[in-house]
């Protein structure tokens, strides 16, 4: 004879699903859009990353990576006086911010600014000799003080 099938499980209630599933859909966060101006960026559309940047900012108005970027938009746009404030104020923030270093000295380089320029290489140098741009700040200081 067979063996009576097993009975059936309960049935499982659902669990509850989380609030942010729940909730209908809000504005992205800071990291969302910051992600996202980077990546306009990084197309050659740095007018449409300002407005993200610009978005946290006003949420923001600290926000370090938001000011950086913006000013490397501003640097992208030759628009170097508006650059040079927003490097400045992410520099206020966080004095050692590496993009926000060269940056500065990208302005300062893009405004003839030399000695200004190799000031802010070897600043970012000094602070971090071995980060992503370091090579590159090499190359510009001794560009820089060529004859």
């Amino acid at each position: 004879t067979e063996a009576p099938p097993a009975p059936a499980p309960a049935p499982q209630a659902e669990p509850p699903k989380p609030a942010a599933e729940a909730a209908p859909a809000r504005p992205a966060g800071p990291k969302a859009l910051l992600a996202q101006a980077q990546k306009l960026r990084e197309k050659g559309e740095p007018a449409k990353a300002l407005d993200l940047y610009g978005k946290v900012i006003s949420a923001d108005p600290e926000n370090v990576e938001a000011l950086t970027g913006r000013g490397l938009c501003y640097l992208d746009l030759g628009q170097y006086h508006t650059a040079l404030a927003s490097f400045q104020t992410a520099l206020a923030a966080d004095p050692e911010q590496p993009d926000a270093l060269m940056g500065l000295a990208e302005t300062y380089r893009s405004q003839g600014k030399t000695a200004e320029a190799i000031a802010q290489y070897e600043r970012y140098l000094a602070l971090h000799p071995d980060g992503e741009e370091a090579a590159v700040a090499r190359n510009a200081i001794s560009q820089l003080k060529e004859p």
